[in-house]
Order: structure tokens, then sequence, then C-alpha cells
């Protein structure tokens, strides 16, 4: 049975890796941070170029739908204790994802996400579903989504670890040249 959230990753027509230059060195920062040996999951592998250009020579587990691996399902049914660091650069938002891994990584955990909702947000003048419920009107139509999404990310994110006593630090955001696309870097600790 096909995952409902998969439909969240669908906004727009996607393209793999764009921005490239971006994505490897906010990657670089991240396992820069690292005080450990890093096993990375890697839920939108692709074909394999952040692989490349990032994970050489690290314990590495790379997953794709296109491969006939869902992320999500493989999130919800192991325990994740092998990783610590997690790569989310997914189409749409990676929220959804975050939110199983969240509950179950060890910490310290490092994480990259890419998110491309935000073009979704601004053309239905709504905010996701999965977002909503950490708004205080986050059901309601609104033009003013857009301007605000990238901060209502990161509130998301921040809340998602407190709620199980976790902080995070190090957070990083960036908009590339495409604005509606978010690059997030983090440690859960």
């Amino acid at each position: 049975m096909k995952n409902p959230l998969h439909a969240l990753n669908n906004y727009h027509k996607a393209s793999d890796n764009s921005a490239v230059a971006m994505k490897v060195h906010l990657r670089q920062k991240i396992l820069s941070l690292a005080d450990r040996p890093v096993s990375v999951l890697d839920c939108y592998a692709g074909d394999g170029v952040m692989r490349q250009r990032c994970y050489e020579g690290l314990e590495y587990v790379g997953i794709d739908i296109r491969q006939g691996v869902d992320n999500l399902e493989y999130a919800q049914a192991s325990t994740l204790e092998k990783y610590n660091f997690f790569d989310l650069d997914a189409y749409g938002s990676p929220l959804p994802l975050l939110e199983i891994i969240a509950s179950k990584c060890k910490t310290p955990s490092y994480f990259v996400l890419t998110d491309g909702a935000r073009l979704h947000v601004q053309t239905m003048h709504r905010l996701p579903f999965h977002i909503q419920p950490y708004v205080k009107g986050g059901d309601r139509r609104s033009d003013g989504w857009y301007r605000a999404y990238p901060g209502i990310v990161k509130m998301c994110v921040l809340e998602m670890f407190a709620k199980r006593d976790v902080s995070v630090r190090g957070y990083q955001q960036y908009t590339g040249l495409r604005k509606h696309v978010l690059y997030i870097g983090f440690v859960a600790c």
C-alpha cells in the first residue's frame, strides 16, 4: 500500500540535486561538527551524487523510492540506532520523515534537510497539513505563510526535538537561487 505521506513530496516537478555546491557545503559543514565517526542514512539518495561528493569512505546507506525502498516505511520499521547522520533531501517537505527519525534517533545525531515545500505554500497560500498543528491558525489560508515559512520550519524542528528533551545546536538555514527551497543543517544533542 502506498504511504499517503508521499503526496507531501510531490508538490512540483522536482529535479535531483539542484544547488549542488550549496548542498555539499552544508553537508561538509555539519560533518565537521561530528566528534565521532558518522554512519549516514541518506533517505532520498537519488543517483548517489551526495554520496560521491560528501560521504565517500563513511559508513553509508542510501535509500530511494526509485530503488524500491520507501523511506517512510523504512524509518517506521527500523530502530535507526546504527545511524547518527541523517540526510533528508526531499522534493517537498522532509518534516514527516524527520518526525519519525526524531522519535528514534540516538544523540548526538546530525541532520541535513532540503525542504522544497515552500513553493506549495506560495501557490496554495496554506501550510502543509503536517505543519499546521505547530502553528496557531496554521489551517487558514494566508499570503503571509510564504514569507514566514523559513521561521515556521525552524520552529517545527526545534519543537520536534524539544518535546523529546533533546536540544538542537548549530542550526543553519539557507535559501538558494530558488528561494522556495530551504537548506537546513543542525545537531540534535
